[in-house]
């Protein structure tokens, strides 16, 4: 007790840090895992994307949250509960059947992330004022990229060193009993050092008109132009997602680059995370000044047309480190860029609502929906066509997005203030 601070210094950067690396874990660490272990791409793709249904769901149990626990008790257990979940996930990769207990601990991590998030995201706003909140929105977003960096560089280029000693599921197993006890220290931190705000308390479901905030969202909020967008902007974006990962560590007689795990972690986990943040400031800063009407379609064909160069490297088998090193940066830099779009859409979409927080939180159901649904199909469309096909298919999967943008969003857009 002697360590509770309301300093914000001492728990916000701590919080979103942990908040960013169960989804990296899951989202991104799992396909690698299960690429090492010789899984095929179909299952790969198929399972992984099915670990994103909590998140999809998300919105819809966060109400029940507030009837069990406060939102600081929720923080500090379900990190306790994601470090049991890892040591289970280390342990399951020494079994033969580790592939579907492995998917079991990835799911309940899934799960735990996903409700984490809720309570955090909810803590942050009760224990810190309006001031502060502002201040602080930048140093919470650059801790949870930081988590980005750790998983998707770190983490990767730590699995390369220990595969030189131990064999893959002994050094993936080190690994996730390391993050479990980064989890468990968490746990600790945030049970004594986050302060106890006094609005943070269980609220009575019955006081939350939880059938009215859907109906309303439905009703008012979302028209049928902008589900289309949310459920497609992303669509072959998602696919690469599944695949990226597997086409660089597959072998060069299987039409991939032969990469290893180490290789993939400086390309995407550094270069690749900083071209992200570096397109995601620039293009948020370029909507503020010219409006979301006049920069939806430029910021479309930066998230899309990059996938050209996937179809260079899966046609010429690319070998140079810098010509690789170049095409990461420059897909990163444009997923950045055509994200804040995204983004800023589903702020426009909630910015007369009523209940503004519920209504994006489901826009963002709709965009986990949306990387979800694709990814479920995208390995085995991979193994049919092979990865130069596969790559030109993406190409083509972003032309429902435009024509919702051409259609429907950019008239009703237009009479609309910006």
């Amino acid at each position: 007790m002697l360590l509770r601070s309301k300093n914000p210094w001492n728990f916000v950067p701590s919080l979103y840090f942990i908040e960013g690396l169960p989804y990296s874990i899951v989202m991104l660490l799992s396909v690698i895992l299960y690429k090492n272990l010789d899984i095929s791409n179909t299952e790969i793709a198929f399972w992984t994307s099915l670990l994103q249904i909590p998140w999809v769901l998300k919105p819809l149990w966060s109400p029940f949250l507030e009837g069990f626990f406060k939102k600081r008790q929720w923080i500090w257990i379900t990190q306790g509960i994601l470090g049991l979940l890892l040591l289970s996930l280390a342990s399951s990769l020494q079994t033969s059947l580790f592939f579907p207990l492995s998917l079991a601990c990835f799911l309940g991590i899934a799960l735990c992330s996903a409700t984490h998030d809720i309570a955090a995201d909810g803590f942050y706003i009760l224990s810190l004022n309006e001031r502060e909140q502002a201040l602080f929105v930048g140093i919470r977003n650059a801790a949870y990229r930081c988590s980005m960096v750790v998983a998707q560089g770190a983490i990767l280029i730590f699995v390369a060193y220990l595969m030189r000693i131990y064999n893959y599921r002994t050094s993936w197993s080190g690994v996730f009993i390391a993050l479990a006890v980064l989890f468990f220290l968490a746990s600790l931190w945030h049970r004594y050092i986050m302060p106890f705000p006094q609005s943070d308390r269980k609220t009575y479901l019955k006081k939350i008109p939880y059938k009215k905030i859907i109906s309303s969202f439905f009703q008012e909020q979302l028209h049928f132009g902008a589900l289309v967008f949310l459920l497609t902007y992303r669509l072959g974006e998602a696919q690469l997602l599944r695949l990226s990962a597997p086409f660089f560590l597959d072998s060069i007689q299987n039409g991939g680059l032969g990469l290893h795990n180490g290789e993939i972690g400086f390309y995407y986990g550094f270069l690749g995370v900083l071209a992200m943040l570096c397109g995601g400031i620039i293009g948020s800063a370029w909507i503020a000044k010219r409006g979301l009407v006049r920069t939806l379609i430029p910021l479309w064909a930066a998230l899309n047309l990059p996938n050209i160069f996937y179809v260079s490297l899966a046609l010429h088998q690319v070998q140079s480190p810098w010509l690789i090193a170049i095409f990461v940066s420059v897909e990163q830099f444009g997923y950045g860029l055509g994200f804040s779009a995204y983004m800023v859409f589903m702020l426009k979409i909630v910015e007369n609502s009523q209940w503004k927080t519920a209504h994006y939180a489901l826009c963002t159901g709709f965009m986990a929906l949306g990387v979800m649904l694709p990814g479920i199909f995208s390995g085995f469309l991979q193994e049919q066509m092979g990865y130069p096909l596969f790559f030109i298919w993406l190409l083509f999967c972003s032309l429902p997005a435009l024509a919702a943008i051409q259609v429907s969003l950019i008239p009703h857009l237009s009479t609309q203030k910006e």
